[in-house]
C-alpha cells in the first residue's frame, strides 16, 4: 500500500497507548486484603475466562481505533497491484500502443482505449506525486522521449492516434536496452495495449531475448495495462483488387469493398458505404453475412486526362472511427521496369536476355544491367523487379531491397559468380546470407516442385513446366530456416526457394546460370518462364497504390501533395504513419492501416503467460471510458473502520444486564436481613 503522507506513519507506535494507560491505572490502586471479599473472589472465578476475553477485545478495539486514525491521516492509496509507485527514485518507461484498434471507444463517454490508458497513467502519477523520470516509447519514435514533470501524456503529439500497427516486442526491446545503456536502476515498464495478437506477435523469437533481458534486471517491474474489446458495435471498411479496366475505350477503376464487424452483437443488416472518387460520389449498400460483408466489381469512371485517381471509402460513425475510412488509388497501366545487378559478364547478360525477350502482347520493359556501385541511379519508384546476381551486401542496401519487396516488388537472388564474403556484417534482405559454395560430387536433379502457385506453377492449360530436366552440381545454401522450397531434388537440396513476406516476393535460386554450375542456360525455357513470371507478378512503387502505415518507404512523402481534404489534415512528417492519399507528378499512393488491425483476436491468457514465462509481471484489466483509477485514496475506509471499532468498544464496555428475577430475589433478601 502507498501513502501520500508516509511521514505520519511514525506515529504507529501510539497504537500501544491503550495498553500503557491501562498499566498506569493499575499502579494507581493499592490492593488491601479483606476477608469478606474472599468469598466474592471465589464466586467470580467461574466467569474469569469470559471476562478476560472481553477485556482483551475491548483493548483490541481501542488499539484498532487509534491505528485507523493514524492510517487515515497518512492518506493511503488503493494501488493494490501497483503498490510502491509513490517511490520518487523509480524510473518509469511507458510503452504505448496507439494502433487503430486502440481507438475503440465507449459510446457513452466517447473515450477510446488509448485515451483511457493515458488518463489512467496521468492520474496515477499526479495522485502518487512521483517525481521519478518518465520516458515514452511508441510507434513512430526512433528512441524514447523524456516527459517533463508537469506535462501530461494526453497533451503530447507523440501519444495521438496513428494508423501504423504497434511492434510491442520491438518497443520492449528498446525500453530494456534504453534502461541498460543509461544505467537506469529501479524501473517500472508500463505497457498500455489491447493485447491484439498482430501487435504482440506471440510467435516472434524476440520474446526469448526479452525474457532473458528482464531476468537480468531484478529491480525492473513489468506492468501491463490491458483494455480488452468491449461490446460496442464496430465495423471496418477496406478495399482489394483495385485496378483500372478499359471498357469500350473508356477507363474505369474496379475494386471490391469489404466490411468486417469486430465487436458487438452479430445482426443481419445493410451498411451504406460512401464512395468518393474524383468528382463522383455514390453509395454502395453492403449486406453483412455474420462478421463479414462484401461487394465485388464496383466500378467508377476515371478522368481521361488523368493517369491516376484517388478515392475514399467511408462508413457511418461507430465505436471506432479509425477504421471507418479507406483510401484507394487507381493508376493507368504503364511500362514495367526491371534491373539486373551484378558484375558484367555472361551470367548477367543471360539474365538480362531472359527479361528483355517479350511477346507482342506484353508491355514494354525498361531494363537495366548495372553493377552494385550503380545502385543510387536506380529509379526505385518505377522498379518492378530486381534480379540480384551478387554476394552479401551491407545492411543499408539490404534495407533498400526490403522496401522494394514490402512495396509489392519482387527480388530474385542468384548466387554470386565469385566466392562471396560470409562476414556477419554483410547480409541480404531480411537477414539472409549466402553460405560458401558446395561442389557436388554428383549432379542433383529436380525431383519435385510446387505446381499450384508462384514461379513454377502450371500453365493456364494445366501443363507442368519441364523442370525434371534441370540439373546442377554447384549449390549455394542460405543461412535461414524460414525458406520454403519450391523445387528440390530427391536428396532434399533446393534449387528454388521463396522467403515468406507480408507483401511483395523474394525468391532464391541456389545455383547459378553458368554452364559449369547448372544447365539452366542450356535448357533456357524454365529460366525464361521463371523471370517473366517474376516480372509479371510484381508491382512497382509507382504502380503500388496501397501502402501500409508504418511500412518503410524509400522516399519521403513530405514532398507529395494531399489528394483530398482528409489527407490535408495530416502533418507532413507523419504521412507515412497516418491514413491519406498523396500525389507527385503522375504517381499517386494511398496510406492505410494494416488490415490485421480490423480483427479482434486478443491474446489468450495462456499465450501471454507462455510468452512471459519466468518474468514477474502484473496484468491490470481495465475498461475504456469507465471512471476507474489505478490509484485511489481510501482514507474514508479507515475513518469508517475507526467508528465501528469505537462502537464495538462501547458495546463491550457496557455492564451486564441484571434480570428482573435476580432483582426481586435481592430485594427480598435485604428485607429479610432488615427484619
Amino acid at each position: 500500500m502507498t501513502f501520500l503522507q508516509p511521514l505520519l506513519l511514525i506515529a504507529l507506535p501510539l497504537i500501544a497507548m491503550p495498553i500503557v494507560i491501562h498499566l498506569m491505572n493499575q499502579r494507581r490502586h493499592l490492593v488491601v486484603p479483606w476477608a469478606a471479599m474472599q468469598f466474592l473472589r471465589r464466586a467470580k472465578r467461574l466467569n474469569t475466562g469470559v471476562a478476560k476475553l472481553r477485556y482483551w477485545l475491548i483493548m483490541a478495539m481501542r488499539m484498532a481505533a487509534v491505528a485507523g486514525v493514524i492510517l487515515a491521516l497518512s492518506r493511503p492509496l488503493a494501488t493494490g497491484w501497483v503498490g510502491g509507485l509513490g517511490s520518487n527514485d523509480r524510473i518509469t518507461l511507458i510503452v504505448l500502443d496507439r494502433s487503430p484498434s486502440m481507438e475503440l471507444q465507449d459510446t457513452t463517454t466517447q473515450m477510446s482505449k488509448r485515451t483511457s490508458a493515458l488518463e489512467r497513467l496521468d492520474t496515477l502519477f499526479a495522485t502518487t506525486g512521483s517525481s521519478g523520470r518518465r520516458f515514452l516509447l511508441t510507434s513512430g519514435l526512433e528512441k524514447p522521449i523524456e516527459i517533463t514533470s508537469p506535462t501530461k501524456l494526453t497533451g503530447l503529439t507523440e501519444t495521438s492516434f496513428v494508423a501504423a500497427s504497434s511492434d510491442i516486442p520491438g518497443l520492449l526491446e528498446k525500453a530494456i536496452s534504453f534502461a541498460d545503456d543509461n544505467k537506469l536502476g529501479a524501473a517500472d515498464i508500463w505497457v498500455a495495449s489491447d493485447l491484439q495478437s498482430g501487435d504482440w506477435q506471440p510467435s516472434s523469437d524476440r520474446w526469448r531475448a526479452i525474457r532473458e533481458q528482464v531476468g537480468k534486471r531484478p529491480a525492473t517491474r513489468l506492468l501491463l495495462l490491458n483494455f480488452p474489446n468491449n461490446g460496442d458495435t464496430n465495423f471496418s471498411v477496406s478495399a482489394t483488387n483495385i485496378k483500372p479496366i478499359e471498357i469500350n475505350g473508356k477507363v474505369e477503376t474496379s475494386f471490391d469493398i469489404h466490411l468486417h464487424q469486430n465487436s458487438g452483437p452479430l445482426v443481419r443488416r445493410t451498411v451504406p458505404v460512401l464512395v468518393r472518387m474524383g468528382g463522383i460520389q455514390s453509395t454502395v449498400e453492403v449486406t453483412m453475412q455474420g462478421e463479414d460483408g462484401s461487394v465485388t466489381g464496383v466500378r467508377v469512371p476515371m478522368e481521361e486526362a488523368s493517369p491516376s485517381q484517388a478515392g475514399l471509402l467511408e462508413i457511418p460513425p461507430d465505436a471506432n472511427l479509425a477504421d471507418n475510412r479507406f483510401h484507394i488509388v487507381s493508376q493507368k497501366t504503364r511500362s514495367r521496369s526491371a534491373v539486373v545487378v551484378g558484375q558484367a559478364g555472361e551470367e548477367v547478360d543471360l539474365l538480362a536476355l531472359a527479361l528483355s525477350t517479350q511477346n507482342d502482347n506484353s508491355p514494354q520493359v525498361n531494363l537495366q544491367s548495372i553493377d552494385p556501385t550503380m545502385l543510387p541511379t536506380i529509379d526505385w519508384k518505377s522498379l518492378k523487379l530486381l534480379v540480384w546476381n551478387q554476394g552479401n551486401i551491407n545492411s543499408a542496401t539490404a534495407r533498400q531491397l526490403e522496401s522494394l519487396i514490402e512495396s509489392g516488388g519482387t527480388v530474385v537472388l542468384f548466387p554470386p559468380s565469385v566466392e562471396t564474403d560470409t562476414s556477419s556484417e554483410l547480409v541480404l534482405p531480411f537477414g539472409l546470407q549466402w553460405s560458401p559454395m558446395e561442389q557436388l560430387a554428383t549432379a542433383e536433379r529436380v525431383e519435385s516442385w510446387r505446381t499450384d502457385s508462384d514461379l513454377l506453377r502450371n500453365t493456364e492449360g494445366g501443363d507442368s513446366l519441364p523442370l525434371g530436366e534441370i540439373r546442377w552440381n554447384q549449390h549455394w545454401q542460405m543461412n535461414s530456416k524460414g525458406l520454403i522450397a519450391l523445387a528440390k531434388s530427391a536428396s532434399g537440396k533446393s534449387m528454388l526457394s521463396k522467403f515468406p513476406t507480408s507483401n511483395g516476393q523474394l525468391f532464391v535460386c541456389h545455383t547459378t546460370v553458368s554452364e559449369s554450375a547448372s544447365n539452366l542456360k542450356e535448357d533456357g525455357v524454365c529460366l525464361y518462364i521463371m523471370l517473366q513470371r517474376a516480372l509479371h507478378d510484381s508491382a512497382s512503387l509507382a504502380d503500388q497504390s496501397l501502402w501500409t502505415a508504418g511500412m518503410p518507404i524509400p522516399f519521403t512523402l513530405q514532398e507529395w501533395t494531399p489528394a483530398n481534404d482528409v489527407s490535408q489534415q495530416v502533418i507532413p512528417w507523419e504521412r507515412s504513419i497516418q491514413p491519406g492519399s498523396y500525389s507527385l507528378e503522375d504517381n499517386m499512393i494511398a496510406v492505410n492501416r494494416a488490415i490485421a488491425e480490423d480483427t479482434s483476436a486478443s491474446l489468450p491468457k495462456e499465450t501471454l503467460e507462455s510468452m512471459l514465462q519466468g518474468v514477474t509481471y502484473q496484468s491490470i484489466v481495465d475498461d475504456a471510458g469507465k471512471p476507474n483509477s489505478l490509484a485511489r485514496e481510501i482514507w474514508r475506509v479507515f475513518i469508517v473502520g475507526m467508528i465501528l471499532f469505537l462502537l464495538m468498544e462501547a458495546w463491550l464496555s457496557m455492564p451486564n444486564r441484571v434480570s428482573r428475577a435476580s432483582v426481586r430475589e435481592n430485594t427480598i433478601a435485604r428485607k429479610g436481613l432488615a427484619a
